[in-house]
């Protein structure tokens, strides 16, 4: 991953074919870089000791860094691991289900609490979470964004997925088009909820990515989540300022009925909405 703004270029191109395509992620972008990787976990896979998250069932937790060793113990989804770190140097990786990733070093206690120690490939495990508390729940349900878990067929199929977690099982999933998470990204990963509920349950979840390669750019997905179903409300490229998808959400409960749309951001990137108040209260 890369963690320096500049000027990327595309090499190779004589300098009047590349200056028109170049992307300038410089003073411009120093300020949200710089908070963005102040919350992000994506610097966690690279620590010594940090909690890491399983995001599909079933991950098998291997003796090696590779799918023909053997499997000690297949660990639940929202599992939590602590990683061992690997210097860049002997890291390995692997290609699965289209998408190349890394294999992390990790150790984690098995059913009969003992402690196992072994390697998970990057794509099995969450890139951001979070955790959140909804009414009438004794215990916080987590919120996780990770690789889609469908297979990639072609280049330009670039899915992520977005999952709530709840009791140890997966309540609710989201693909995510455009998200990329993989390693050919080079993208920093970031996940924020934000709690609008009032007299009605209502959150927006924030998948976002910074991405540092041949071009750079932040890519926003903001999501809506009544306590029942998730729904893509606006997706965007932000240095460009190119909107991929917007729609409203409802804000509902015995009185009224609010439809919102994504407006902008503040000065501390948080989403504004611009909400209206509707003449008759719809139903769900």
């Amino acid at each position: 991953m890369k963690t320096q703004l500049s000027v990327l270029l595309l090499l190779g191109l004589p300098l009047s074919q590349s200056s028109a395509q170049v992307q300038y992620t410089g003073e411009e972008y120093r300020d949200y870089y710089d908070w963005f990787h102040q919350y992000s976990q994506t610097p966690d896979f690279y620590l010594d000791g940090t909690t890491l998250i399983t995001f599909q069932d079933n991950v098998p937790l291997r003796t090696a860094p590779s799918v023909d060793s053997k499997t000690q113990v297949n660990l639940p989804i929202g599992k939590a691991v602590t990683n061992i770190y690997v210097p860049v140097e002997d890291a390995v990786f692997s290609m699965q289900n289209g998408y190349l990733d890394q294999w992390f070093h990790v150790e984690t206690c098995s059913a009969n609490r003992n402690v196992v120690e072994g390697y998970v490939w990057g794509g099995h495990l969450a890139k951001s979470w979070n955790y959140f508390q909804a009414p009438g729940d004794k215990e916080p349900s987590l919120l996780a964004l990770g690789l889609s878990d469908e297979n990639r067929q072609q280049p330009e199929d670039i899915k992520a997925s977005l999952k709530i977690i709840r009791n140890g099982e997966q309540a609710q999933a989201l693909t995510l088009k455009g998200i990329c998470l993989f390693e050919q990204c080079a993208a920093s990963s970031l996940l924020r909820v934000f709690d609008l509920s009032e007299k009605a349950p209502q959150w927006i979840f924030e998948a976002s990515i910074f991405s540092t390669g041949c071009l750079t750019g932040v890519d926003k997905a903001l999501i809506s989540w009544d306590g029942n179903e998730m729904h893509l409300v606006h997706q965007a490229e932000y240095t460009t300022g190119h909107t991929y998808t917007s729609n409203p959400f409802y804000i509902r409960n015995s009185e009224q009925t609010q439809i919102c749309y994504y407006q902008n951001e503040n000065e501390a990137y948080e989403p504004v909405w611009a909400c209206r108040t509707l003449d008759t209260v719809v139903a769900p």
